[in-house]
Order: C-alpha cells, then sequence, then structure tokens
C-alpha cells in the first residue's frame, strides 16, 4: 500500500471504563455514543467544535449513519469515482467517561485521542493490513487547523465499507475544541488519487 497522502444539548452517553481491562472497547463506547442522528446534523455538531467542510468539485454530499462502530454526520460521494467519504465529529464537551477505578483519577476525554484513533483502525481495519502515520504538529496545524493529526491506510471490514476493499481514516484533534474522524472508501488509492486528497482536505478546524 502507498503511504497516506500528505495531507441545551444532550451529552454524549458515558463509556464505561472498567480500570485497565477493555480500553479498547471503552474508548470505542465513548466514539459510538451519541444523541440520535436526525438530532444531531453535521452542520450542528461542526459549529459546535469549530470545524468547517468545503464540499470539493464533483462529490455530492448525503445524511450520515448512525454505524456501530463509528456513528457519522455527513457522507460524501463522488459522481464519477467510485469513493465516498464518511465524516464524523466530536464536540469536546460531550465526552464524559465513566471510571470506576477509586486508586487513580479519571482519564479526561482531552487526553484520549491517540487511543481512540487507535481502536478505531484496530476496528476497522483487517487485522494486520494498516500503516499508520502521525502528521508533525506543524503540518496538521497548517493543513487540518488541527494540534494532532494521524492517518492510516488499510484493508477495511465489510460490515462498516460493504462493498468498497480498502479505506483511509484522518484523525484529527484540536485542544479544547474535539475530534474529526474521516473516512474515505475506495477500491484501489492510485486512480482516486485526486479525489481522495480532495476529500481529506475538505474537512478543518478554523481560528
Amino acid at each position: 500500500m502507498p503511504p497516506p497522502p500528505p495531507l441545551g444539548r444532550e451529552p454524549m452517553k458515558h463509556a464505561s471504563w472498567p480500570g485497565t481491562v477493555g480500553i479498547g472497547l471503552a474508548l470505542l463506547a465513548l466514539l459510538a455514543a451519541a444523541p440520535a442522528r436526525a438530532a444531531e446534523p453535521f452542520a450542528l455538531l461542526a459549529e459546535e467544535t469549530g470545524v468547517v467542510l468545503e464540499v470539493p468539485v464533483g462529490f455530492t454530499a448525503g445524511p450520515g449513519r448512525n454505524d456501530p462502530v463509528l456513528p457519522y454526520e455527513l457522507t460524501l460521494v463522488h459522481a464519477e469515482h467510485p469513493i465516498e467519504a464518511r465524516y464524523a465529529v466530536r464536540p469536546i464537551g460531550r465526552m464524559t467517561i465513566d471510571y470506576n477505578d477509586p486508586h487513580n483519577a479519571a482519564p479526561e476525554p482531552e487526553h484520549l485521542y491517540p487511543l481512540m484513533y487507535a481502536a478505531l483502525v484496530d476496528q476497522l481495519a483487517v487485522s494486520g493490513s494498516d500503516v499508520r502515520r502521525e502528521y508533525p504538529p506543524e503540518q496538521a496545524r497548517e493543513r487540518f487547523g488541527a494540534d494532532w493529526a494521524a492517518a492510516a491506510l488499510f484493508d477495511v471490514r465489510a460490515e462498516f465499507a460493504g462493498s468498497y476493499r480498502q479505506a483511509m481514516l484522518l484523525a484529527l484533534h484540536r485542544q479544547k475544541r474535539g475530534e474529526v474522524y474521516t473516512v474515505v472508501l475506495f477500491d484501489d488509492p492510485q486512480p482516486v488519487r485526486e479525489a481522495l486528497d480532495q476529500a481529506l482536505a475538505a474537512v478543518r478546524f478554523v481560528e
């Protein structure tokens, strides 16, 4: 595989945090727990998180889906190429954790983004197929307005992707704002490289 390209509101439901056991499952519960998608459109969550998305030429925007692994609020589908992008926004103020270890302080959602990214890749990727990369901080800020960014390319599980064979995940974090997850689905990255780059660059944090 080629490397990744340069690339009053109700709170979200609590994720159980049973000490150090089942950390990955607890993090995925934090990502997946959310109010009904119909009541929380992409525009509302994007405004709350300080995120903007510009639909690239050739793509058409559509609704998201309450997927059991990663509920997403917006879909972009290309009119000519077999490529689809799914966007999920997670405002930091809605992330809370139930923590049942009396000997340690509860982890802060603000500090969990690398673990949530890793847990999400583990759930979406066919085992052993993923290539992961973190962006240097200056690139994360310049390209995405983020404090941290990471990408992964992998063979994707059919339960999430349907007929698509591969995916690229872009995870963005900004302090005191939250996270944005972009999953772009395709069969072969080379023929859709330009559209792939456009889909990844479509979303960013604003000042």
